[in-house]
């Protein structure tokens, strides 16, 4: 199973599959050893960095150029952080769950100094700061 948790400069299809968001996100794949940048995917394999039932935080702070995502884990010290390129203007937040059964909820969200609350898009500001957790889990059935 592949999981991906991040942010991306543009939009792209709900769609897509793993070459199109290894194109186009910062991101973290729970099977790879670091985090993915917009057209370079981290090569390194490892064991799976998180697990269903774990949450995931993935903090964007664009508050200094350039900014960076950092994505922690919880109950366990694994943290993953990337630069994010000086000059992106807008970060899209996505979660990609490779598996029919895994879902994941929205645990909490803050976004300092966003430009429309309504929107779920963060941009660099001298102020901005977000912080999402997310929950894997797996359905009810």
């Amino acid at each position: 199973m592949r999981y991906f948790i991040g942010c991306a400069p543009t939009r792209f299809p709900t769609s897509s599959g793993q070459a199109a968001i290894h194109s186009a996100s910062y991101s973290l794949e729970n099977l790879k050893a670091g985090p993915n940048r917009p057209g370079q995917p981290c090569a390194g394999s490892a064991p799976p960095l998180f697990h269903t039932g774990d949450a995931v935080t993935m903090e964007v702070d664009l508050r200094a150029a350039p900014g960076h995502i950092s994505w922690r884990v919880g109950g366990t010290d694994t943290m993953r952080t990337t630069a994010v390129d000086a000059r992106v203007r807008v970060l899209h937040p996505h979660v990609s769950l490779y598996n029919r059964e895994a879902l994941f909820d929205l645990e909490t969200a803050a976004v300092v100094s966003a430009p429309d609350a309504c929107r779920p898009v963060i941009t660099p500001r001298p102020r901005d700061f977000a912080k999402v957790s997310f929950l894997t889990r797996k359905t009810n059935k």
